[in-house]
């Protein structure tokens, strides 16, 4: 970068030279400069010499950077330089980040949902909030829900989506970091007492308790062939396995532990369909299958129902972003039913899962949104099962039934904070 910068700077000068000849009308000078013979290559790195072109810089960590040229947004560990950002702009720089979306790999490792309200905004960095194929841009308005939770005032929050982002604000940059927690600070109570009384609690008025939620986050394994998958399963299914692979296997047909297939095509899934039912009447089992992902799930519905197979919706609101999941059911305002609506209305058994662990935290709002898109079909009790109940179903397993106390609304409510949480596996009432 320093090179081509370099380049483009001496370009510039010698062109701005050129400008200057002309406009004396030094015509024996403009006649024997070489200024403006360059090679295209040049043209965009010199322009933005010329704030004709603002430069954009993507990266996560807050290292130092030394070219000073055009529009940086460092994401997400921003907030660790603010002072310096101010320093190295000429006027108020702008950070491009998710909401929520950080801790997923090294460079991102010290990102955090608080950083656009508590401290980039705080001092007075302009949020600019980020959309790429990471996420849907259907919900960048979600993306300013979610950062008006965490404490970014409402008309900040909205800007952060509109006219932040049209703003053209080349800048230079040079940062330095301190760093007091490697990570996010540890999450303690801080309040401890003996009792704890809970009054005036309603469930549609300024507070709330509702049972906390579970979340399931599955991984799935390196890709390969179809064909090559129903094989690999078929064989140790019908008693073929080797070693402790094969030994666990003889728990599935029996119905004593669960086959997860993580597969989103609708054609993989009416495989598996037909995989269960011929183990099935071979073995005089009943394999017990549920599938994460399943963009396509809501076109085998009834399939699924009769067979029994359970189904994770992950993410919760899809997208086609390969092309096996190009059949999914969007919801509004492109399709009228949503795919949760689809399979409750089948009887399959539905569960919300998230794809990365830093997704968990939303999970309550997931459900809201899809309580939301059926129009109210949904009841409030059938909305809470998709993250919870029916994880237990799925898995054959009894979670803690922990309450979670929520402040200024009940819990699906963007303006409720969790204030205490009442842990019947702990035996105690932490404060927050």
């Amino acid at each position: 970068m320093r090179t081509v910068y370099n380049a483009a700077r001496q370009i510039k000068e010698k062109q701005d030279a050129f400008c200057a000849r002309a406009e004396a009308v030094s015509w024996a000078d403009v006649h024997t400069s070489a200024a403006c013979t360059q090679k295209i290559f040049w043209g965009k790195p010199s322009l933005t010499f010329f704030a004709a072109v603002p430069k954009y810089t993507h990266y996560y960590a807050a290292q130092r950077v030394q070219v000073r040229i055009g529009f940086r947004t460092p994401r997400p560990e921003a907030y660790l330089v603010t002072e310096t950002l101010k320093r190295a702009f000429s006027s108020t720089p702008a950070a491009a980040i998710f909401a929520t979306n950080a801790r997923y790999k090294r460079e991102a490792y010290r990102g955090s949902e608080f950083a656009p309200p508590k401290i980039l905004h705080e001092a007075g960095i302009l949020v600019d909030e980020e959309w790429s194929p990471v996420m849907d841009s259907r919900n960048l308005l979600y993306e300013a829900q979610q950062a008006f939770f965490y404490g970014l005032p409402a008309d900040t929050a909205l800007v952060s989506v509109t006219s932040t982002a049209a703003f053209d604000i080349p800048k230079t940059l040079n940062f330095g970091r301190t760093v007091k927690y490697d990570g996010l600070p540890p999450l303690a109570p801080d309040s401890d007492s003996d009792i704890v009384a809970f009054t005036n609690v309603t469930a549609l008025g300024g507070s709330s308790v509702a049972e906390g939620l579970g979340t399931i986050v599955v991984d799935g394994g390196q890709p390969q062939s179809v064909s090559t998958q129903v094989a690999a399963l078929r064989s140790p299914l019908r008693g073929g396995g080797i070693g402790d692979l094969g030994d666990a296997f003889t728990a599935v047909p029996k119905g004593k532990l669960p086959l997860i297939a993580d597969v989103a095509s609708a054609d993989i899934i009416a495989t598996l369909i037909e995989l269960k039912a011929e183990v099935d009447s071979e073995t005089g089992g009943r394999i017990r299958i549920f599938i994460p992902r399943a963009h396509e799930v809501h076109l085998l519905a009834p399939q699924l129902a009769k067979a029994t197979l359970g189904v994770i919706l992950n993410p919760s609101r899809p997208y086609p972003l390969p092309w096996s999941t190009v059949r999914m059911l969007p919801g509004p305002l492109l399709s009228k039913r949503t795919a949760v609506q689809v399979l409750l209305d089948h009887g399959v058994t539905v569960g919300l899962g998230v794809e990365d662990a830093w997704m968990a935290r939303n999970t309550r709002f997931d459900v809201a949104w899809a309580a939301l898109e059926t129009g109210g079909a949904l009841s409030q009790s059938t909305a809470f099962a998709l993250a919870s109940s029916n994880f237990e179903k799925l898995f054959d397993l009894e979670f803690p039934k922990d309450l979670v106390a929520y402040e200024g609304g009940d819990m699906w409510s963007s303006s409720a904070k969790s204030v205490a949480v009442i842990s019947s596996s702990k035996g105690c009432v932490d404060m927050f």
